[in-house]
């Protein structure tokens, strides 16, 4: 070996020597800085895992959302990930093996308790890839709209929820939820043909929407007046056609709002009335129960809300509410009394079906006693939720 071969040959081992005490340096560089991102990176971690505090920073109103707020963790890590890829509208969704029961839970509280996430389209059966025992580790993603079309929807809907916070500042919990009941009730045509009528948008933009699109508005705008409220989704007895109807809390107490029947303004229409018809206005349970069964994909996560007063009905606040043949003389007679020579019409509601069929039999006297003014005929139709309306024509 030359003197020139063993200068290179020591030039290339300090090299090399080099290179490695280098690249050591480098791996004890990233190890130190590793140590000191590794309380952040498991914190991160943490906050991942824990799926209440990832639902309160995905979601508004996360605590107040009455069933949502109840579940599990496994159930609310599958509400997480679905709302997640809902709002970044995903083709589909990683889920940790859930049943189809399960997963069929979870769309259908999402469903109810999450109005505006009404991109999604809820129709028809859940589709997805399952392991080896059946259980979803993926959900497929359904839209009715783009993400440009929802997020122009989305900003049309907060504007009107926005109008109702600004034009019931100052009033009561019961006022306010009135407000809401009147402006969707006037506005909002019941409709089964559009496409979107099963969403909020529908019922507080394009005025058609159908019980599950109605619900969901006034869910979504008692939120945003700070009114507790659930949806509730229910298989009608005999049936073959579910509904949806609300129920919100004021003062400790829970009282059934059903806005949909209201909002059948052509019915009304055919019946020759214009006003609102206050069907189930803050009711009792009593009205409910009796013709529908509601999911148990609500009464198996917590207790359902229990209504059993009749005091914040609009018919009991205007003492039209009837529990006995002698109010409903009196409370009739009264009505027939204060009509105009001209005649007019009144509605009363009765605590139950079979009153409420009773009573065009009893009016013909209560008229010929209390009407005080010459008439030509008179009228009594029989509405839903023991609903009567009266109208006397001179």
């Amino acid at each position: 070996m030359t003197e020139r071969q063993a200068d290179r040959g020591l030039t290339a081992i300090g090299t090399r020597r080099r290179a490695l005490a280098l690249a050591l340096a480098l791996v004890l560089a990233l190890a130190l800085s590793s140590c000191a991102l590794l309380p952040g990176l498991f914190k991160a971690l943490e906050e991942r895992e824990d799926p209440r505090t990832e639902a309160a920073s995905l979601m508004e109103h996360f605590e107040d959302r009455y069933f949502l707020s109840a579940l599990d963790d496994a159930r609310l890590e599958a509400v997480c990930r679905i709302y997640e890829a809902a709002m970044a509208f995903e083709k589909s969704c990683a889920l940790e093996r859930l049943s189809s029961e399960e997963l069929s839970q979870v769309l259908t509280l999402i469903a109810a308790e999450c109005p505006e996430l009404f991109q999604l389209d809820y129709t028809g059966s859940f589709t997805g890839l399952t392991d080896r025992s059946g259980k979803f580790v993926s959900l497929d993603l359904a839209y009715l709209m783009d993400k440009s079309e929802y997020e122009q929807c989305r900003r049309a809907c907060e504007a009107v929820l926005n109008g109702f916070v600004r034009d019931t500042a100052g009033l009561s919990a019961e006022e306010r939820e009135r407000f809401v009941f009147d402006a969707v009730a006037a506005s909002c045509r019941y409709d089964l043909g559009s496409s979107r009528a099963g969403t909020a948008w529908g019922a507080l933009v394009d005025h058609r929407a159908k019980c599950d699109g109605v619900s969901a508005a006034f869910k979504w705008a008692m939120e945003a007046l700070d009114i507790p409220c659930v949806t509730l989704t229910a298989d009608v007895v005999g049936g073959v056609v579910g509904h949806a109807w609300n129920a919100v809390e004021l003062d400790g107490a829970w009282y059934r709002v059903d806005l949909t029947q209201s909002t059948r303004i052509e019915e009304l229409e055919n019946a020759g009335l214009t006003d609102v018809i206050y069907y189930a206005f803050n009711i009792s349970d009593a009205f409910v129960t009796e013709r529908y069964e509601v999911l148990d994909a609500f009464a198996s996560v917590r207790p359902l809300p229990v209504c059993q007063r009749m005091d914040r009905s609009y018919y009991a606040l205007h003492g039209l509410y009837i529990d006995s043949d002698a109010r409903r003389d009196e409370i009739a007679s009264r009505e027939l009394a204060a009509l105009p020579a001209e005649g007019g019409s009144f509605t009363l509601q009765f605590a139950t079906p079979e009153a409420a069929q009773a009573f065009p039999n009893a009016l013909a006297p209560l008229i010929a006693a209390s009407y005080p003014h010459p008439y030509s005929s008179w009228t009594c139709q029989t509405l839903p939720y023991n609903v009567c309306v009266v109208t006397v024509k001179p």
